[in-house]
């Protein structure tokens, strides 16, 4: 219930973000009222820059049509899958392992994460808290079907971990596969290997979905030529073996950003590791194959020439389950030795020293992430980041019949090289023109009637305020400014 209030609460706290959640909006609101039909469109055009499956926007876009608020549309789904994996987890540790702690301890971790419940997962409508709630589960429903399976397989949870992972390449393509390569050790390594390997249905079931994921590639490719072509300049080749966008730190930015970025629990990944040593059971198999399959996706966006701070997002769930799992062990291991620590404390006095120092910092950490880290998000001097809020303020009245608003703004300054290019405001004004007539212009004209209305957050316009025409100013915020259009009298 705390997580469903916190995230709900002030959902709109942060503006509509450029990259990539902008982009994604406009796709889903063209999807939505524009009669684009089911491929994502921009301006009308089908989209290459976005060529991810459009899973996420036909939800945004389900939602719009639903009535729903539209920038709660496109970040609700972020929300609920930050919700179930949190309740994932939860739940696998709590009924599945038995370990109450664990169950806790996993939700604390999660909610502590800023990668996890930060912009560009859990506060933004992006693709990346889908696809970890999607991998999460299709990775933790393999391991229930075999590891806790005697003498078979559990087929149904096979097809269920199938279907999660048909969503999960729907939702962002070829990083669905990303924790294979973890998942497919872990088999290697467990004694009745043979036993899993050799199994049939299990391939024949996989296999299966992968050719279906392969058949919507191939046949929207069909209908849209040049689509593959754009899939492997936009997901394959031109990030994997060429920095895209000059989005190339160091090769340790990943591990740094995990550190900083998973705090506390990066402190439980330690303990897990620990408790592989001394547990045969089946929570030291959930760590193991929790930490092979985060390490799995860690490696492959470390390889990668681009990277991008929420390219971690998908790894999370898995640290947080093992970091769970490792502290709830580290300390039944403690419980059971016996153990003192110099001499001074035993370790009922360590256990609850250790619980109180994660849960205190998880308190700041939840503070740091969802007070101060967002205030200082509001004072962004980037007025393009703006025009939603002040759309609201001038549309609070209907403004039909009356004079054209004029949307003064010459676009984002972008590392990709575009002209004019800014989607935040293109997708607000698509949705004010349902009611008033917004048009959006690069520079003064000489034709603007008596009484028309200007409005601009771009910093570079404001000289028209002074200049060419007499504007009588009628409010700003932030970094936007409102006027009425009157002649200049000779």
């Amino acid at each position: 219930m705390f997580s469903y209030i916190m995230f709900f609460y002030k959902y709109d706290s942060l503006p509509l973000l450029v990259w990539d959640e902008s982009r994604i909006a406009n796709n889903a609101l063209e999807m939505a009222f524009f009669k684009s039909g089911i491929l994502p469109t921009y301006y009308g055009v089908v989209d290459h820059w976005n060529t991810k499956p459009p899973l996420l926007i036909w939800i945004i876009a389900t939602f719009m049509k639903m009535g729903i608020e539209p920038l709660l549309s496109l970040r609700l789904p972020s929300i609920l899958s930050a919700i179930a994996t949190m309740v994932v987890a939860w739940g696998f540790c709590r009924y599945v392992l038995e370990d109450i702690l664990a169950g806790t301890l996993s939700w604390l971790f999660l909610f502590t994460s800023q990668n996890f419940i930060g912009y560009h997962a859990a506060k933004t409508g992006d693709y990346d808290c889908l696809l970890s709630f999607l991998i999460f589960s299709y990775s933790i429903l393999f391991w229930l079907a075999i590891e806790k399976c005697q003498e078979k397989i559990n087929i149904k949870l096979i097809l269920l971990s199938a279907f999660c992972f048909f969503l999960s390449v729907m939702t962002k393509g070829i990083a669905a596969f990303f924790p294979i390569l973890g998942i497919s050790i872990f088999v290697i390594v467990k004694k009745n290997r043979k036993f899993i390997t050799l199994n049939s249905s299990v391939w024949a079931i996989y296999i299966t979905a992968f050719f279906i994921c392969l058949g919507y590639y191939f046949i929207r490719n069909m209908y849209d030529t040049g689509y593959l072509e754009a899939v492997w300049i936009n997901e394959l080749g031109g990030r994997f073996f060429e920095v895209n966008e000059g989005h190339n730190p160091s090769f340790w930015y990943y591990p740094k950003r995990l550190l900083m970025g998973f705090f506390p629990g990066i402190f439980g990944v330690f303990f897990s590791i620990i408790s592989i040593k001394f547990f045969k059971n089946h929570t030291a198999s959930a760590i193991l194959f929790c930490l092979l399959c985060g390490c799995s996706i860690l490696l492959i966006i470390m390889v990668a020439k681009t990277h991008l701070f929420w390219y971690t997002t998908p790894i999370i769930p898995f640290l947080s389950v093992a970091a769970a799992l490792g502290t709830s062990s580290f300390i039944q291991l403690m419980k059971e030795k016996k153990q003192k620590l110099l001499g001074l404390f035993d370790h009922k006095r360590i256990s609850a020293g250790l619980l109180s120092f994660l849960i205190v910092i998880g308190i700041l950490t939840i503070y740091r992430n969802n007070v101060e880290i967002i205030s200082e998000y509001q004072k962004t001097p980037y007025g393009y980041l703006w025009y939603g809020q002040f759309f609201n303020k001038v549309f609070h009245k209907d403004f039909s019949g009356r004079p054209t608003v004029y949307i003064l703004d010459n676009g984002y300054k972008d590392t990709a090289g575009l002209q004019n290019y800014n989607p935040v405001l293109k997708f607000y004004i698509d949705l004010n023109s349902f009611k008033n007539k917004v048009q959006l212009i690069r520079e003064l004209k000489s034709n603007f009637d008596s009484g028309d209305y200007i409005l601009t957050c771009d910093y570079r316009c404001y000289g028209i305020f002074d200049n060419t025409y007499e504007v009588k100013k009628l409010f700003e915020d932030r970094w936007c400014k409102f006027g009425i259009i009157r002649p200049q009298i000779e």
